[in-house]
């Protein structure tokens, strides 16, 4: 019971929803506009029916809040990144590690390429989770991370 008491301490603490400006969230180009890409890791098939579509519907619908655009990762030079490995743990839960960052296209930061590569992941803060979720309680996860990350990164630009 301990354990869940301070579990549940760290998440609540870890999801307070004060903004923070860091110089890696300041973009170039239309800070309205951000690429979005899933990539998800799944160990089996989702017990709690979560998949790349449903991230990128609910991260979409979370940005027009905020008045910004989901788009092809192409179409920006600045793309939220979402790394999301699964394990099914019951019949209606799974274990699930979120990751979010923003990353930036080299070319349009005027990068050597052999010092960051194509894209670069510069320093922000810290939008993910580790957890046994339920579909609702992954939704309300993920709700709270990108409304996070969407207040840190419009206080920064």
């Amino acid at each position: 019971m301990k354990l869940l008491s301070i579990s549940l301490l760290f998440l609540s603490l870890s999801f307070s929803l004060h903004s923070t400006a860091y110089k890696g969230l300041r973009v170039k180009g239309d800070v309205k506009k951000l690429g979005l890409w899933v990539e998800c890791h799944i160990i089996s098939k989702s017990n709690a029916g979560i998949n790349k579509w449903t991230i990128r519907k609910i991260v979409s619908e979370r940005f027009k809040r905020y008045g910004i655009e989901a788009v092809d990762i192409l179409e920006s030079p600045n793309t939220l990144f979402f790394d999301i490995s699964i394990m099914p743990y019951n019949n209606a839960s799974d274990i699930v590690n979120l990751e979010a960052s923003l990353r930036k296209m080299r070319g349009n930061y005027n990068t050597d390429i052999y010092a960051t590569g194509y894209s670069f992941e510069p320093e922000q803060g810290s939008y993910g989770f580790l957890a046994f979720v339920s579909k609702e309680e992954f939704n309300s996860y993920l709700t709270k991370i990108v409304d996070k990350f969407c207040i840190d990164y419009l206080e920064s630009n």
